[in-house]
Formats: structure tokens, C-alpha cells, sequence
């Protein structure tokens, strides 16, 4: 009995341990990385950064410039002011590296590639949404789907007509990629919200696709690979 006992003993012992082990590796680890921009570019190969999922990611930006970084994959977007420390703080929630794309002051552009805004991978009956500012007057956003780059949709925005509150759009692959309504009118302040109906992969993104907008694009921005 007593044999029996010391036996059940270390079982439950390990048990614990194992599971207490298991609860550590869960727990939330802070990453911090320096990022140096000079004359509107990322330094040191540092345009990709590598988190894992549960990460505590805080970025410090340091620039001789004023400009804005947008975070692909993640829907964040930071001004940073030249020559002050800039902070930019956030959760990962996914394994994977993430390509820091910089617009420089003089140059941004609603056209421009996720300048505004970009969603995750989605599927087919996931959603997605934007709020347009309020401030954002008798402006066109075109946007497309990273994921093909084949067609682009626009959102007019406008101060006399136009949806307002909640304006839907169904994102199909019936007859080729295709968005209705296309355009969609909108007044500022609505809430755009893309419902996925194709079976395809679809990332709605900001800008023109990258051939049409006259950018490089090399390979698949945003999640690269997960590990």
C-alpha cells in the first residue's frame, strides 16, 4: 500500500509540474525591436519584423523625417514625427513576420498600397469592416483583394449623398472577382463592412493593386509564413 501510495504521489506530482510548465510557456512575452528610418527607409533589413502569437510587441521609431508606417497584416497605421521617439505598442495575434511599409509625407495617397486600411485573410462568410473618418470629405478610395490583385472596387465618399451608418458589400467570385456595389457611395462617419461570398481567399486592401499603382511588390506582404 504504501508503494502503491508513493507511486500515486509522483504521478500526481508530475502532473502538476506538467502542467505548470505548460501555463509558463503560455504566458505573455514582451518583444521590444528598434526601428530606424533615414531619408523615408527602413534600416538594417528591419522592413520585416518576426512575432510570435501571444507577443507583446512594442516598436520604437526613430526617423530623420516625418512620414506614417502602416504594419501589414495587422489593420495599424502610426505618424511618426522626425527626429522624436516614436512608440508604437500592440498584441500579436499570429506567428508570423510582418513587412513595415513607409509613406512619406509629400508622397501619401489614398491610392497608395494598405495607406489606409487591410484586412486579414479571409473566407467565405468572415467579414470585414472600415469606418470611414468624419472628417474625410468628396474623397474616392479604390481598394482590391492582396490575395489575386486581379480587380479593383471603389468607395466614393461623399458630403450630399450616400449611405450612412452601416453600408455592405458582398465581395464574389461569380463570373471573376467582382464587388457589389461597386462603387459604393458612402457619406463620412459610415461603417463599411465587406461580406465574403466567394469560396476564394480574399484580403481587402487599400490603394490600387501594385501593377496598377506603379509599385514593386515582391511575393505575398503581410503573413509570409507561419512556423
Amino acid at each position: 500500500m504504501k508503494i502503491r501510495g508513493f507511486i500515486l504521489l509522483i504521478l500526481s506530482t508530475t502532473i502538476f509540474l506538467g502542467i505548470s510548465c505548460n501555463d509558463a510557456t503560455q504566458e505573455i512575452t514582451e518583444k521590444e525591436i528598434i526601428i530606424d528610418i533615414k531619408g523615408g527607409n527602413v534600416l538594417n533589413a528591419q522592413e520585416k519584423i518576426k512575432v510570435n502569437k501571444g507577443d507583446q510587441v512594442k516598436l520604437v521609431f526613430n526617423s530623420d523625417e516625418s512620414l506614417q508606417i502602416h504594419l501589414h497584416g495587422y489593420d495599424i497605421q502610426k505618424d511618426v514625427i522626425a527626429n522624436q521617439e516614436t512608440v508604437l505598442e500592440f498584441l500579436a495575434d499570429a506567428t508570423g513576420r510582418f513587412r513595415i511599409t513607409v509613406h512619406e509625407e509629400e508622397h501619401f495617397s489614398h491610392s497608395d498600397h494598405a495607406a489606409l486600411f487591410e484586412s486579414a485573410t479571409l473566407g467565405k462568410g468572415d467579414k470585414y469592416s472600415y469606418q470611414v473618418p468624419k472628417d474625410m470629405k468628396d474623397k474616392t478610395i479604390p481598394y482590391h483583394n492582396h490575395m489575386t490583385h486581379k480587380n479593383y472596387a471603389e468607395i466614393v465618399i461623399s458630403s450630399d449623398q450616400g449611405l450612412s451608418g452601416v453600408a455592405i458589400v458582398k465581395v464574389t467570385n461569380n463570373n471573376g472577382e467582382s464587388y457589389d456595389p461597386n462603387p459604393i457611395i458612402v457619406k463620412p462617419g459610415t461603417l463599411i463592412e465587406w461580406e465574403i461570398v466567394s469560396d476564394e481567399k480574399v484580403r481587402i486592401t487599400s490603394g490600387l493593386p501594385p501593377a496598377m499603382g506603379h509599385e514593386g511588390h515582391e511575393g505575398h506582404e503581410g503573413h509570409e509564413g507561419h512556423e
